[in-house]
């Protein structure tokens, strides 16, 4: 078992690291007294869906890449790495 290495930057490239924390949200549309769906509408915050995903800020030339099992972010904000640790 992978116990995970806390980092301070990405592994490959030292870049940062950047956590993008997944939100959901729809635009809700009325129908109108004529039967037709109105084209104003109201964003609608159905809030979090529990996912995240981190990658290097650097993108264009580092691969490196996070899904949500992939790292873990401490209460205090440590990131937590398990893919690039592997083997450390």
């Amino acid at each position: 078992m992978n116990l995970g290495t806390a980092i301070k930057c990405c592994p490959l490239c030292g870049g940062r690291i950047v956590v993008s924390n997944l939100y959901q949200y729809s635009l809700d549309y009325k129908m109108r007294k004529d039967g037709k769906i109105g084209k104003r509408h109201k964003n609608v915050d159905s809030g979090s869906m529990d996912v995240s995903l981190a990658a290097c800020e650097n993108y264009k030339t580092c691969d490196a890449r996070w899904e949500a099992e992939d790292f873990f972010v401490e209460p205090d904000g440590t990131f937590i790495d398990y893919k690039y640790s592997e083997g450390v």
